[in-house]
């Protein structure tokens, strides 16, 4: 009896591991089928009218794609299009998809492992090679830090682009092993196809090219291109499709675009960047201890000032260029390491250096960590009782499973995960304007006030927070300090047409028909010209 079930398992390995990775992402994900929408998802999906598909037609998909708020992200916001067209806005089904992408991505990373264990640098020392690559595909399928690109639903962005770009790779290492040259075009052109859906996902694929190259010069050209003819060209062909991917993300000033990020930061460029080396050091920390007590969608992050304010940049720093010495200095010995090293930082360059974007998120590990899942797990490997390792492996994936259920639990309502921010950042305005929403969302503005106050007393150059504040104050009937609200929010941001309106309301219940007259008159003006297209220059 024991022979023959060790004969069928030998036979479907690779189909049992498979159907594992499904079924405990299954079951670390079921209870994220009925989160709503949240924060971002608003702009994006909710109140995003260019993705209320009605009819499947090519206008109405371009529609969706091109004239939603980041038209590069075209693939993100037609699949959020193709599920309100199944069922509007019931968020079972996004998270359906959601949940559905992340075991796809899982499972193309196992293919992508076993292939890259098999090549000769690393063959000889990673044995067996499938069975290292399922529990490295599980552990980064069950881990933690992933919930912020999965249970967050708009999210999908992230997930959509990594899926598609770990695809065109496996689909250029299999063009790249196959002997047939009608065949190796196919998988190819098809690599190409998938790089263009994930540049269309989320800019973040923008390294792909890059780290096609970096794969190609690490496993197939043995760090050794001297001799390697076809090498030159590959290297002038990535070096060229990122530029122009630079150059269609950004423009042709890309510096001017860059500075231009930073017009609504609180914080320069650089300290920004010194800033984002202990941001590194954090998300290494949490890949390697990623409890749920220690996740959080708004990381409060002082800013490093110089080198020595706080002292922990300088140190932060000397950590990561030693990490990246470590790497160059044994590439040839311990090519894997040093592979998962450069995929680390690498993928994280477009999200964590000088573009002004937020400060720290979670989700930007989704890409960056899927190397060091494998590095974690062919180290464990090295351990020569086989059950102590699998042991030790099982123990960390269902430990880690565990917890992202219970970080999924944070995620059930904007309560919840408002209320978990301010808990954890309780510096930061966010958090307590997010649970203010709730109530006032929930028509409980006099419990939404204190709320709205506290975020304002943190940063008071908020003008959402004194917009709501004062349409709280107009639900409670204290008029006088509504309009002081809304004034103040006009004052940040006169241009906006709704703020405009509110005043004019409160104006009318003051009985200043007058000055309401006016601000509803600028305000319909200003949301007319919000509608309007922009015009779009045409080369002459």
């Amino acid at each position: 009896m024991t022979k023959s079930w060790s004969i069928f398992f030998c036979r479907h390995q690779r189909l049992l591991f498979i159907a594992t990775l499904c079924l405990l992402g299954t079951l670390a994900y079921a209870n994220t089928i009925h989160v709503p929408f949240l924060f971002d998802d608003y702009q994006n999906i909710v109140t995003n009218q260019h993705i209320r598909l009605t009819d499947l037609t090519v206008e109405r998909l371009g529609d969706a794609g091109f004239a939603s708020p980041h038209p590069h992200r075209w693939v993100a916001y037609i699949s959020f299009a193709l599920n309100y067209f199944v069922h509007q806005y019931n968020p079972a089904g996004y998270h359906i998809v959601n949940i559905t992408i992340h075991i796809s991505t899982a499972i193309l990373i196992f293919f992508l492992f076993q292939i890259t264990l098999q090549r000769p640098p690393l063959a000889e020392r990673y044995a067996p090679p499938q069975t290292i690559s399922f529990f490295a595909a599980l552990l980064w399928l069950v881990h933690p830090l992933q919930t912020g690109a999965v249970t967050y639903t708009v999210q999908r962005m992230t997930s959509l682009a990594t899926m598609f770009y770990i695809l065109a790779l496996l689909l250029y290492v299999h063009g790249r092993l196959t002997t047939k040259t009608k065949k190796r075009l196919i998988f190819w052109l098809a690599s190409i196809l998938a790089g263009i859906l994930a540049m269309g996902s989320k800019e973040i694929a923008a390294t792909l090219p890059l780290f096609v190259l970096l794969y190609e010069y690490f496993f197939f050209q043995d760090l050794d291109c001297r001799k390697r003819k076809g090498f030159v060209p590959l290297v002038v062909g990535a070096l060229l499709l990122f530029c122009l991917m630079a150059f269609a993300f950004l423009g042709p000033n890309a510096l001017e675009a860059i500075q231009g990020t930073y017009a609504h930061r609180d914080f320069t460029l650089g300290q920004r960047v010194l800033t984002q080396s202990r941001v590194l050091i954090l998300y290494l920390s949490l890949l390697l201890y990623p409890h749920p007590s220690r996740l959080n969608l708004d990381h409060d992050m002082v800013l490093s000032l110089s080198l020595f304010d706080p002292l922990s940049t300088l140190f932060s720093i000397l950590t990561l260029i030693s990490i990246i010495i470590f790497a160059f200095f044994v590439a040839k010995k311990h090519r894997l390491a040093a592979f998962a090293i450069f995929w680390f930082l690498g993928n994280l360059i477009i999200e964590s250096s000088i573009i002004g974007l937020e400060m720290i998120f979670e989700h930007r590990l989704y890409l960056s960590s899927i190397f060091l899942c494998l590095l974690v797990v062919t180290i464990i490997n090295k351990l020569r009782s086989p059950w102590l390792k699998f042991g030790i492996l099982l123990s960390i994936c269902f430990t880690f499973a565990g917890w992202t259920h219970t970080r999924n639990t944070v995620w059930h309502s904007d309560l919840t995960l408002w209320s978990d921010v301010i808990k954890k950042s309780p510096l930061k305005a966010r958090g307590y304007n997010g649970v203010g929403m709730h109530f006032f969302q929930n028509k409980q503005p006099q419990q939404a006030i204190p709320f709205f106050q506290k975020s304002l007393l943190i940063n008071n150059l908020q003008a959402k927070p004194h917009n709501n504040l004062g349409l709280c104050f107009l639900g409670v009937n204290k008029v006088d300090q509504a309009i002081s609200e809304f004034t103040k929010a006009i004052a940040i941001k006169p241009n906006n047409g709704m703020y405009h309106v509110n005043l004019g309301i409160a104006y009318w219940q003051k009985g200043i028909r007058n000055l309401a007259s006016k601000e509803f008159r600028l305000g319909k003006k200003l949301n007319q010209q919000q509608k309007k297209p922009p015009r779009t220059k045409t080369s002459p």
